[in-house]
This record gives structure tokens, sequence and C-alpha cells, in this order.
């Protein structure tokens, strides 16, 4: 929903410009600088609110630095909705105001036209996995880490038996007993195994169907191992998330809608990327938010327990922002993770953004660059055997802070690790 001007200035006055929020930004924690931190940039969004200042590129460069990791509404006494505030300015009043450039030029069809369309996204992906097998030394340096944070092509399994359903309303294709992992376009239902919990949507999203198939079928077999119905609807492909960020509210709005017509009738809807469940859980229709659950959370509430633990590989969880601020999840995948065994431990600045960000690698690269350097740092310390998380761009991003680095440990994501414990 596009908010009006009154909407946004309430929000900005809710900031009582205490300065709690800047030790927990990352960009301020880089720069030292004052507009780029949280308290710098609702200044300045509250000049562009109140008319005081125009879309300038000084004060676009601020707002464009910020990851949206929304670690200061954490950090916040007085409840600032930071993330909406940003993405409302972005919209109304920062992008119409764009002069033509890269950025309103070529990232910004590929970031609300191709990247948010499956279809198109894999058409992008396909040159890039070429490129990744050759000399990456003559590429340009963002095409380079796009290249070096790509995971390894899903390989193509043969089908596996496995019973499958029509979908429960009557709608979703032809039911298939083809492995998830051999084709992302899953089946209409996956049924309950064991005592049936309800109903749960699966939302496979615009980027883990070309990128992380793999973790899709392995959120699906959990869902179903911990009891409950999985409903794949083959539409939508993106639940508004890349749009919101950019400034694309119409964009987000539609992509809403879909959404939340897709999932009529599930008892839950689950999402194993962070990103997509924080936009879910936003949504204005707080029914429908209130059923939004990340896969973590839906396996917690469900009681499910592995059927057989993995025993005494060393492992820490690298918190996605958006599932650890946006969300506020933190405690249950780790749970998950003692369940299955692992002996877990914590690494510093868990509050501190990986620097991925969804599309920030690409339109911020030298910010992303220092803070996925400090993140795997941070990470490495303990000299984990497995880094765990559950998001895709962070998966893509620590994958490339350890490109290179001698004897690195294992990346997964968090479904990854909790699958192998299935029979």
């Amino acid at each position: 929903m596009t908010p009006d001007l009154a909407t946004l200035g309430k929000l900005a006055d809710t900031c009582i410009h205490c300065g709690l929020c800047l030790p927990a930004c990352p960009t301020y924690t880089e720069l030292g600088a004052e507009p780029d931190s949280p308290r710098g940039r609702i200044y300045l969004m509250r000049a562009l609110i109140e008319g005081r200042q125009g879309a300038t590129p000084d004060v676009l460069v601020h707002l464009d630095r910020c990851l949206g990791c929304r670690a200061c509404e954490t950090a916040c006494p007085s409840g600032v909705h930071y993330g909406r505030l940003l993405e409302g300015v972005r919209g109304t009043l920062a992008e119409p105001g764009r002069r033509m450039g890269l950025r309103t030029l070529f990232w910004r069809p590929i970031l609300r036209q191709v990247m948010p369309d499956r279809r198109r996204f894999r058409l992008l992906v396909a040159p890039l996995r070429l490129l990744a097998r050759g000399d990456r030394q003559w590429l340009p340096a963002t095409l380079r880490r796009a290249v070096d944070a790509l995971p390894p092509a899903a390989p193509i399994a043969s089908p596996a038996p496995g019973p499958t359903t029509h979908h429960p309303h009557g709608t979703g294709g032809h039911p298939s007993d083809r492995h998830p992992q051999a084709d992302s376009r899953l089946g209409p239902c996956v049924p309950a195994r064991g005592p049936r919990k309800g109903t749960a949507g699966f939302l496979t999203g615009c980027v883990m169907p070309a990128l992380f198939p793999d973790v899709n079928a392995a959120a699906v077999r959990l869902l179903a191992a911990a009891g409950y119905d999985v409903v794949i609807p083959q539409s939508p492909t993106c639940c508004g998330a890349l749009q919101a960020h950019d400034g694309d509210l119409g964009g987000a709005d539609r992509a809403a809608a879909s959404t939340m017509a897709a999932f009529d009738g599930c008892d839950i809807v689950v999402t194993n990327s962070a990103g997509c469940g924080a936009a879910m859980k936003d949504y204005p229709d707080p029914a429908f938010a209130s059923r939004v659950r990340d896969l973590s959370e839906a396996l917690i509430e469900a009681d499910w327990w592995p059927d057989r633990p993995l025993e005494g590989f060393r492992a820490v969880f690298h918190d996605p922002c958006h599932l650890r601020h946006g969300q506020r999840v933190t405690t249950q995948p780790r749970e998950l993770l003692r369940r299955a065994g692992l002996l877990l431990a914590e690494a510093a600045e868990p509050d501190i953004c990986c620097g991925g960000a969804g599309s920030y690698t690409l339109l911020q690269p030298a910010l992303s660059s220092a803070l996925m350097a400090r993140k795997v740092k941070n990470l490495s310390a303990s000299a984990p055997e497995i880094i765990v998380t559950a998001n895709p761009s962070c998966l893509m991003q620590i994958r490339a802070g350890l490109a290179g680095r001698a004897d690195p440990p294992a990346l997964f994501h968090l479904a990854e690790v909790l699958a192998q414990t299935l029979d």
C-alpha cells in the first residue's frame, strides 16, 4: 500500500533521536557518518516528507546505502517502524525523483521485472553459470562476485517414489511423483507423514527454485514429516519483497495480493526465505499475516524431532537480518539444530548484517564486500565445520566470502541440515 505523506510523517516523528540505533547499524559501524545511520537517515527522510529537501544525489546516496536490515528496529526503544518508513519514502519520494542512470536503466528492470519472475530469472542465471566454468579474473568485480556467489547447479535426480495428492481445493495441476530436487515445480500437495497437524501452504519463491531447489525440496519433506499436508501453489512467483525494497510499491502491492489469494484456505503459510517471511508478516491483511511462519517456527510449533540425529559436528548459525530483526525469530533455528545433534557455537556480532540484503551486493558492492568480510571473520572465529543460515542472499553472500579460502567450513541452509536427519 502506497502511504501518504501524513502517514510517513507520523512514522518519522516516532524517532526521539536518542542514538541507541547507531551501534546497531552496519553502515554507521563501517563508515562512522551520521547521515549513514538510522537517525541521520530519518532526518533526511523527514526533510523530504516536509518538502524542505528534494531527492538530490547528495540525499539519495545515504538512503541507497541503507541495507534495510532493520537492526535499528530491534535496538529502538520507541518502536520506530524504520523499514516501513524507508520503503515508503523510497517509493513515493526518492524513486520518482531519481535521475536517469545505471540504476534506473539497468538495475531497475532486473530487480523489478526479471528477478521476481522465475522464468526470466532462470534465463539470467544460465549465462552466469557458464561464466562460472571459465576464468573469472577478466570479469568486472561486481559480476565476478555474482558468479562466485552462485551455488552449484542442483543435480538432476531420477524420479523418486512418494505419495502425493491433489490440491485440497481442486486446483494447482496434476499430482506428480517426481522428486522435488529433480524439478523445482513441485506437485500440488504433499501429504503429512504421521499424525496430521494441518495444511501448510509453502511459498517456493522467485529466487529459490532457480538457485536452491534442493533447499525447497528439503523444506517440503520436513513439513510433511512434521505432520503438515503441504500445498505448493504454482503461483505466485514473488511475495513482493524485492519490489518493496527497491521502491516499487505498486509492484509490491500486486505481488502481495497474488500471494494472499494463492494461499487462501491454508492453516499456515510457510517460507524458508527470511526476507519473504518478513514481507508477508507485514502485509496489510492481519488475518493473512498472522498465518505466516518461518520454516523454523512451523517445525517448532508442530513439535518436530529428527528421526536420526547427526552427531558431533561443530556448527554456527548466521541470523538473517529479516529473520532476527524483521520477524524476531532467533531461538527456533538454534533449538532445531540442537535437536539435530549439532554442537552449536555463537558468533560475535550476530546483529550485524552480512551485506547480502537481496540486491545490495549489486547496488553497493564496496560496502557489501566490507560487511561480508566482517561477517565471515566472525563466523569463522569458532572454527566451525558447518555454517548454517536461512535466507538465499545470506547463503550467496557467505559463499562468496568463503571462496578461495583453504578448507572452508561447509555452508548449508537450515532445511538442508535438518532434512539429513529424516528417514
